[in-house]
């Protein structure tokens, strides 16, 4: 784990502890003060098919479709789920019971933001 995604990894916990507490200001300020790149944090892209793309890190795997209002998740190869986006931003998802920190991450990484309702 490289030390860029090990800060933005805590900056990504401690917006969710705020998130719980419902100070959302203070949530969205930390989630906005850098912007860091799936690329940086050495997650694998590749294009699967003509309509998705596919990023790896540890054991998750996402994909997004090209319409990037829905995609596709996988943990460790066995609980897969769907997810849904609305101007940008994640505002559903299913097939897992929660999402953790480093799922979080790598969609924020992507450019997406996340609705608070998603934290909860």
């Amino acid at each position: 784990m490289t030390t860029t995604w090990k800060k933005e990894l805590a900056k990504t916990k401690k917006a969710r502890s705020y998130y719980r507490s419902e100070n959302i200001a203070e949530a969205e300020k930390i989630l906005n003060e850098t912007s860091i790149s799936w690329e940086e944090l050495g997650i694998k892209h590749e294009s699967t098919e003509k309509w998705s793309d596919k990023y790896t890190y540890g054991l998750w795997t996402v994909g997004i479709h090209v319409n990037s209002e829905t995609g596709w998740m996988e943990y460790d190869g066995c609980d897969e789920g769907g997810l849904w986006f609305t101007d940008g931003e994640l505002t559903d998802y299913d097939g897992c019971y929660g999402l953790s920190n480093e799922f979080l991450l790598i969609i924020r990484a992507l450019g997406y933001k996340m609705d608070d309702s998603i934290y909860a």
